[in-house]
């Protein structure tokens, strides 16, 4: 699916949440290969009773090479999101999103469906099992995206509040998975953590509904055995954890 890329932040970076955006938008484009009533079918339960466990991304370009493709047009540069089914289980599928540019890889996201019941509470088996598979690109584990997991959070670390707004909210009525990593993104700004991001991840925990106070702490973790810097985080809400992750830097060149 052709998409315009016109959702940068503040820095005229790369924007996470945007990327996020895109991917959902495209999101249903796999059952185009299926048959118009399977695919009526899996529309309405995945709009309804289907929910985000986790989402892993990694982005091939780095902030000052992203600045300058989006500079490329004052409408917003074209960019093409290939969605493809990788993993199917009983109740839940991997869905992989290639983002490109003119053939150019601009990110990859990895995001684990779960499928549940009509309370939203229970993850039930799949529907339509047999004609996914039909569509199914299985992919090797060795081109999965691995992000480091943050240790525990340690008991004196940066902290930051905030609201969720209705418009943070999406129709099965709590917040979008793209407004997690917005209020995370606005965190570490605040933190004045504001490397470029290469590879984030993030688990949903609850669903945060509107106007719930959240709380997210964020602190500096051990880096990557690459030496990359890895920063943790997790969401409070009123309930309990809802979310947490990580987010690691751009590996420096070393002169």
């Amino acid at each position: 699916m052709n998409l315009i890329a016109n959702y940068v932040d503040f820095s005229a970076h790369q924007c996470l949440p945007a990327v996020l955006r895109w991917c959902d938008t495209a999101g249903i484009y796999p059952l185009s290969l299926l048959d118009a009533e399977t695919r009526a079918q899996l529309l309405e339960t995945w709009s309804r009773y289907s929910v985000m466990r986790s989402i892993q991304m990694e982005v091939h370009v780095r902030g000052h090479q992203w600045e300058r493709l989006l500079a490329n047009s004052c409408t917003g540069t074209m960019v093409r999101v290939q969605p493809m089914i990788t993993r199917l289980g009983r109740t839940s599928y991997t869905v992989r999103n290639e983002v490109t540019s003119s053939s150019l890889p601009l990110a990859t996201v990895e995001t684990v469906m779960v499928q549940l019941d009509e309370s939203l509470s229970k993850s039930v088996p799949l529907s339509c099992s047999e004609q996914l598979k039909s569509i199914l690109k299985p992919q090797s584990t060795a081109t999965g995206i691995r992000c480091p997991v943050a240790g525990k959070r340690p008991s004196a670390c940066f902290s930051w509040g905030c609201e969720v707004r209705p418009s943070d909210c999406d129709l099965l009525g709590h917040m979008n998975n793209a407004s997690y990593i917005t209020l995370v993104e606005d965190a570490r700004r605040a933190a004045g953590l504001t490397f470029d991001v290469q590879v984030a991840s993030i688990e949903y925990l609850l669903q945060a509904k509107a106007f719930e106070l959240l709380q997210i702490a964020l602190w500096r973790d051990q880096p990557s055995a690459q030496g990359q810097s890895v920063i943790g985080y997790e969401m409070k809400g009123e309930q309990g954890l809802v979310a947490r992750g990580s987010l690691v830097s751009f590996l420096e060149a070393k002169l």
